[in-house]
């Protein structure tokens, strides 16, 4: 049985390796690590907390050897140059670093896009098996705080206490349990991308990450991504079914289990969300959208009133009017820099090209997530392609 499970394991293996080179397994490896934890590992003067590391890998991944370092230095010229521009054109620092994450995002998705499906289903396979290791890490965090305190912060290089003493959630490798949620929904967005399918292992692992960080943003988001996805099969396809028995036997069990180990944390979670849905339904059903976006404020948070502009008007931006609007979304970033000539690439995706569920998606994600520098919340942007070599199941 042991030799059958192994004999599996490396077919699996094989099959991810098939039109690689060692380097180039060596190079996706490196690839996956570097989109996996795209967070600062020593302390920077006046840094960021996400640096978009897996550009420069992306970068040579995606282009003939010949030509990489060329590309590479040009690309990295372009980002600097378009910061230094930026700031000599009299942009705020903000201004001009919101400027660099909105070229950084497409150039990512632009260079993604390059890559050979073959090297992206090896990627996403090794961020799962990395996400698995993680996943039980928070548990640790979640189980013995005062141990795992130091080791976190070490790798996170933020001192802060074990559980968040607001929601009872951990941070995995993340500065703050709401960056690791929404690490955690770019995992699930590259996976259904990739694999062209919510997988019932990828659902579970990502899933239970969540959770253990009870961010509000990331639980209200994994739920409307699935609420969506089963709607959509319902509505064109009357399907109701996204597994089969046993598979869904197995969820409730893992589900029940999980809300009796973890109920105060839940019942805390759902209290928070069902206080937002009460102060916010009102505002939805009347197509209020500022009344909407300031519910947020009575949990301490006022980053969705940023949008407000940006959602309830069509101009305008930064070069028409020379004043810059901060907001922390793709889209926000976006209108704030080029309204209404936005309002012609929204078109340019619903008229040009098929709304898919990832599609549609990824345009709700940009509407209002952040953070920006995790590019695979905007995977559904791209085309889907074929897989050249499969992974069997």
């Amino acid at each position: 049985m042991a030799q059958t499970v192994a004999a599996h394991h490396l077919s699996n293996y094989s099959n991810l390796l098939v039109g690689q080179s060692r380097s180039d397994a060596y190079l996706t490896t490196i690839l996956a690590i570097a989109i996996f934890y795209p967070f600062i590992p020593f302390s920077l003067v006046g840094r960021h907390e996400i640096m978009p590391w897996y550009l420069l890998v992306i970068l040579i991944t995606s282009i003939k050897d010949r030509y990489a370092l060329t590309l590479c230095l040009t690309s990295m010229l372009l980002i600097f140059g378009v910061f230094a521009t930026a700031i000599l054109f009299g942009f705020k620092l903000k201004t001009a670093s919101d400027a660099s994450q909105i070229f950084t995002v497409v150039l990512s998705l632009f260079l993604f896009a390059k890559i050979p499906m073959h090297k992206l289903k090896f990627v996403e396979n090794k961020i799962f098996k990395y996400t698995i290791l993680v996943v039980l890490f928070m548990l640790c965090q979640k189980l013995f705080p005062e141990y795992m305190e130091g080791i976190t912060n070490s790798i996170t290089q933020r001192n802060m206490p074990g559980v968040d003493l607001r929601t009872g959630g951990v941070r995995g490798i993340a500065p703050e349990p709401a960056y690791m949620g929404a690490l955690l929904i770019s995992f699930f967005m590259f996976s259904w991308w990739v694999r062209g399918s919510i997988e019932l292992n990828r659902l579970l692992v990502y899933i239970a990450g969540i959770f253990l960080t009870s961010s509000l943003s990331a639980i209200v988001t994994i739920s409307f991504l699935l609420s969506f996805q089963f709607i959509y099969r319902v509505i064109f396809f009357r399907d109701i079914e996204f597994y089969g028995i046993r598979s869904m036997l197995l969820v409730a069990f893992l589900a029940i289990t999980g809300i009796i180990f973890y109920l105060p944390n839940f019942e805390s979670g759902i209290s928070r969300i069902n206080v937002f849905m009460v102060s916010a339904l009102p505002h939805i059903m009347s197509l209020d959208i500022n009344g909407f976006l300031m519910a947020e404020q009575q949990f301490g948070s006022d980053r969705l009133i940023s949008l407000a502009n940006p959602l309830t008007s069509w101009c305008c931006g930064y070069f028409f009017t020379g004043n810059y609007d901060p907001s922390y979304s793709l889209y926000g970033k976006v209108w704030g820099f080029f309204a209404p000539i936005h309002f012609f690439i929204i078109l340019y995706f619903i008229i040009t090209k098929k709304l898919s569920p990832i599609r549609m998606v990824s345009l709700c994600l940009s509407l209002f997530y952040g953070p920006v520098l995790f590019f695979l919340l905007f995977i559904g942007f791209l085309n889907p392609r074929r897989t050249e070599h499969p992974i069997k199941q």
